[in-house]
């Protein structure tokens, strides 16, 4: 049911990707430690970009198993077109 909706951007010029991520208790650790030896720093990246913050903590996995969605949304700047969703 999750995959059924990854179509329907009907902007010509509009690129995406979906991704699915599950949390990783280990990747979650690792982020951990990295926070605490850069005195917070990396939490700063990780609050600003939220691919970023998904790629540490979850593991990507197929789109049925997933918690968690990522959608990017790719537009030229040509026109300044806006992706419909359709519902």
């Amino acid at each position: 049911m999750v995959a059924s909706w990854a179509g329907h951007v009907t902007s010509v010029l509009c690129l995406q990707t979906i991704q699915g991520f599950v949390f990783s208790p280990f990747k979650c650790s690792i982020t951990v430690l990295l926070i605490i030896l850069t005195g917070g720093l990396f939490l700063i990246l990780l609050t600003w970009r939220a691919d970023i913050k998904l790629n540490c903590v979850y593991k990507q996995v197929g789109l049925l198993e997933a918690q968690k969605i990522l959608l990017k949304v790719k537009q030229p700047l040509l026109n300044n077109f806006l992706p419909v969703w359709e519902i």
